[in-house]
């Protein structure tokens, strides 16, 4: 899954970081390439958390139509063992994906402050 890979791994167990002011070009090309690495990795943990959210349910609904008592008792401990194996990593999951979610929002408000101040207003008149 997703969170073993190195990508992901530097924001399971942080606390955002929110940078500061953009002040030169260059800062804002580096800050414009963090952007779309993390807006990529935000994407990517949405799917997984999608996905293991769709796996979840299909468990939830399997045991709901079971037939026979012995299979729904067989199924819903499938699904009992799946959510605990699957608990802590979402934890992690959830953590990761609002940390990237405010470096985002700041990375964005830090761009957009410096493109403001720097790139002169076009006339459309």
């Amino acid at each position: 899954m997703f969170a073993g890979t190195g990508r992901l791994a530097s924001c399971l167990d942080k606390q955002p970081d929110l940078g500061g002011p953009i002040t030169d070009f260059g800062q804002w090309e580096e800050s414009k390439a963090t952007y779309i690495h993390k807006r990529a990795m935000y994407y990517r943990l949405h799917q997984e958390m999608e996905g293991a959210k769709t796996q979840l349910k299909g468990w939830r609904k399997a045991v709901h139509k079971a037939g026979s008592d012995t299979q729904k008792v067989r199924l819903e401990q499938c699904f009992d063992s799946a959510f605990e194996r699957m608990l802590p990593l979402m934890e992690k999951w959830d953590n990761a994906f609002f940390v990237l979610q405010d470096e985002l929002e700041a990375l964005h408000e830090h761009m957009q402050a410096f493109y403001d101040q720097h790139v002169p207003p076009v006339d459309v008149t």
